[in-house]
């Protein structure tokens, strides 16, 4: 091996330059302070914390981790301290560190969405957020915010204002991840079907899950005629009305 400096590991994620690829992701690292004496919080490309709700939430009572024979089964409940208590609390401690910080915020109606939205708005300090937009909206049936395009509009149009706005939770095909573009999104997380991959085949099937989605992705856009990212507007989606 020769000398020379190291390679550069650095990326771009929607104009948000991290120092490489790898972020901690929202439910497996706490509100990242809890970590700053295990690992060092500088040397990671990015944290986004443990969801956010509009009122802090207890979680669901013990037992909440189940072992079965193909891994676990786990029921936490989205236990939150609440977004009023992160502000004041967690991220004047996560200010000290130059990691790019992302709130991954919930909710049950697009109202909450707002309001968690409103409060990290009145702190600075946060690079962007993650909308897990997998829960059920209890307003308008419990359908998921992500299987209706309409509600998925609607609920990144309302927070998105002064940082990205990325989306997670309920995206399995590459016409997924489309629309979530079309309606406003900077970015869409995948979450279950990596696992999905890992479980079945280790790595090889994590590098199948991604080469499947950017297929349909491809053909998807290809069919609609856009030739970048850039050109996916709401105009290639069409919003049924399911009340009518």
């Amino acid at each position: 091996m020769t000398g020379g400096p190291a390679p550069s590991l650095a990326t771009n994620l929607c104009g948000i330059t991290l120092r490489n690829p790898v972020l901690a992701a929202s439910g497996t690292f706490g509100y990242g302070v809890e970590f700053q004496k295990l690992v060092d919080l500088n040397a990671l490309g990015g944290l986004v914390v443990k969801g956010l709700s509009r009122e802090p939430i207890e979680g669901n009572p013990a037992p909440r981790v189940y072992e079965t024979e193909a891994g676990m089964i786990n029921s936490i409940g989205l236990q939150n301290i609440g977004v009023r208590a992160f502000a004041e609390e967690k991220l004047p401690a996560l200010a000290r560190f130059s990691t790019p910080v992302f709130a991954n915020v919930f909710g049950y109606q697009v109202d909450d969405y707002v309001e968690v939205a409103r409060v990290l708005e009145d702190h600075a300090g946060l690079a962007g957020y993650e909308l897990n937009v997998s829960c059920p909206n209890t307003r308008d049936g419990g359908i998921f915010f992500s299987s209706d395009p309409s509600l998925l509009g609607e609920v990144v149009a309302a927070v998105n204002n002064r940082v990205p706005v990325f989306v997670d939770g309920g995206f399995r095909r590459g016409t997924d991840i489309f629309k979530a573009l079309a309606l406003g999104a900077k970015a869409v997380g995948i979450g279950r079907p990596m696992l999905w991959g890992l479980g079945a085949f280790g790595q090889p099937g994590v590098e199948r899950v991604v080469e499947i989605l950017q297929g349909e992705l491809r053909m998807c856009m290809g069919n609609c005629g856009t030739r970048t990212v850039a050109d996916i507007t709401s105009a290639y989606v069409e919003i049924p009305n399911w009340k009518s």
